[in-house]
């Protein structure tokens, strides 16, 4: 009987003239035998600890000449093709291992070509606690089938021109829209009154600029020149994870009114400056956590003012700062300059325009400013 070394790749302990010795992962790339170090002995001191280490590599050497199964499909997307952002990823690995636990040991193939089956395993999808599955999270697993076999055609594991997951039907009716929160510009001012300043700074940030929260406590001061007026959004901050900006849009330069410049300037006196951060946490040195700043002194002030606010969340500011250009009638091109829109199609219309802002984003800002009497 033929031996079929190599079929997997082995891993073999290998000396070096210095330093210890070194863990070599050899595989078969068609004809030819390749090998990659994995570590050396002082990171794996054993040989079933370098294997374990070795598995990714084996993951990604694959041949794909063999049946690719969904278990290493999704093994090799999470190695290769995973996204950077910290908070898409999370959603991505939930999604990734309900596929993995239903369809793991189905190659890709034989689930490609089993479209009523795929239609009937996401359409019968249940919540955790009991009930179906919202429409939406259904048509997010989906989206998650669809890239993760994108990729699987493009390493070459499935010889099709078209992705067979476009062609599976979510069925439901969608939820109920729920009506977006709009902050009156009284509420707004009795709001900075009842939280501490560093709140209230970020307010003053969300309802003026539209900035979400993460993009609020990414900020640092080398992205605000109050000389010339400008933010620039560079970053984002969900708790310990500092990630990029949430779309290619998001990373953009926005213009500064007078009174948002002056606020700055108090914050930046009034306050130590952390790690470069504006809003730092000097026990943490990173950024003051989102939820903790609702839940402590959001949220009870949204409750305490006139009229109450249930549940208010970072969010609220970004809806009316849209709102607001909204009852300005603001050109739609300039409303989404300014938001910042995170649909990347509809932005890239306007990409190659440049337009001011500067005045457009003053008309809303100045709106904030007139309380209403």
């Amino acid at each position: 009987m033929k031996r079929l070394s190599y079929q997997k790749g082995s891993v073999t302990r290998k000396p070096r003239a210095k330093g210890p010795d070194v863990w070599s992962f050899r595989y078969k790339e068609g004809d030819i035998y390749r090998s990659v170090i994995v570590g050396d002995l002082k990171q794996f001191p054993t040989k079933s600890m370098a294997e374990a280490a070795a598995e990714k590599l084996r993951v990604s050497v694959a041949g794909l000449s063999r049946t690719m199964y969904i278990s290493e499909a999704i093994g090799k997307y999470k190695l290769e093709d995973m996204p950077r952002r910290e908070s898409t990823q999370r959603s991505l690995l939930t999604y990734l291992e309900m596929i993995r636990k239903e369809w793991g040991k189905t190659s890709a193939s034989v689930m490609a070509r089993d479209l009523v089956g795929i239609e009937q395993w996401v359409n019968g999808l249940q919540k955790k606690r009991g009930g179906p599955m919202s429409k939406k999270s259904k048509q997010h697993v989906k989206a998650t089938l669809h890239v993760l076999f994108e990729s699987i055609i493009r390493w070459g594991g499935l010889e099709l021109q078209r992705n067979p997951i476009s062609l599976v039907r979510i069925k439901g009716r969608p939820a109920p829209t729920r009506q977006q929160m709009i902050i009156s510009v009284d509420q707004y001012h009795q709001l900075l009154e009842r939280v501490p300043p560093r709140v209230g700074m970020m307010v003053q940030l969300g309802m003026c600029l539209g900035l979400r929260a993460s993009e609020i406590l990414g900020l640092k001061w080398e992205d605000v020149d109050l000389a010339n007026g400008t933010l620039t959004i560079n970053r984002s901050v969900v708790g310990k994870h500092e990630d990029e900006t949430k779309t290619i849009a998001s990373n953009d330069e926005l213009p500064l009114h007078e009174s948002l410049i002056e606020a700055l300037k108090k914050w930046k006196e009034s306050e130590p400056v952390i790690k470069g951060w504006l809003f730092g946490s000097p026990t943490t040195e990173r950024p003051f956590h989102r939820d903790s700043l609702l839940k402590w002194h959001l949220a009870p002030a949204g409750k305490q003012i006139k009229p109450e606010i249930e549940n208010l969340g970072w969010h609220a500011f970004r809806h009316t700062y849209r709102h607001m250009m909204r009852e300005l009638e603001l050109p739609l091109e300039v409303q989404q300059r300014l938001m910042r829109h995170s649909d990347i199609r509809t932005t890239s219309q306007y990409g190659g325009r440049k337009m001011s802002l500067k005045g457009h984003n003053a008309a809303v800002v100045e709106m904030v400013a007139k309380r209403q009497a």
